[in-house]
């Protein structure tokens, strides 16, 4: 038997616009009925920061060592759903070969058992990885930037107290 395990993720609202949980889960039904294969869908909104923050992803690599199809399948959109770290991809890399996962990243076969393709995903994983810590440092300045102005709004989340007025009150 055989067996697609579809993976959806989105990690941010702008995601949610632009690549929704419901166009992902279309785009797998269509995969897997062109394949003619049994099919499971993994659904969730997670930062990709690494796996063990993602219980359906978790889920997922758990059910594929346990599980005894003779034909493994993951399908995402990205490979970015996957990891977006190099030590998670790393494993997750090694964790498809040991147990013949085949890799689709929309709808297109990567396969990991080639050395080539191996050495993309990993620099993929390096670049996604990247662009994370590079989000993450942007945010961080956009906030301090606001911070500095007096412009940010939920400023107690990074430290910042806003001022107490006094409102005319002389004894304080």
């Amino acid at each position: 038997t055989q067996m697609i395990y579809g993976y959806v993720r989105v990690s941010t609202e702008q995601q949610r616009d632009n690549l929704s949980t419901d166009v992902q889960r279309e785009k797998i039904r269509h995969f897997a009925e062109k394949q003619g294969e049994e099919y499971r869908i993994y659904d969730e909104v997670k930062s990709g920061k690494n796996i063990s923050a993602r219980p359906e992803f978790t889920r997922l690599l758990d059910d594929i060592q346990r599980e005894s199809y003779s034909s493994k399948k993951v399908w995402v959109v990205e490979q970015t759903r996957l990891a977006r770290n190099v030590a998670d991809a790393d494993y997750i890399c090694k964790l498809f070969m040991k147990h013949g996962v085949e890799l689709y990243v929309n709808d297109n076969l990567n396969d990991l058992s080639i050395a080539g393709n191996r050495l993309l995903y990993g620099i993929q994983s390096v670049v996604a990885a990247h662009e994370r810590e590079q989000t993450g440092e942007r945010i961080r300045r956009s906030k301090e930037e606001a911070k500095s102005k007096g412009a940010l709004r939920n400023s107690a989340l990074i430290g910042y107290k806003r001022p107490v007025e006094n409102n005319g009150d002389t004894n304080g």
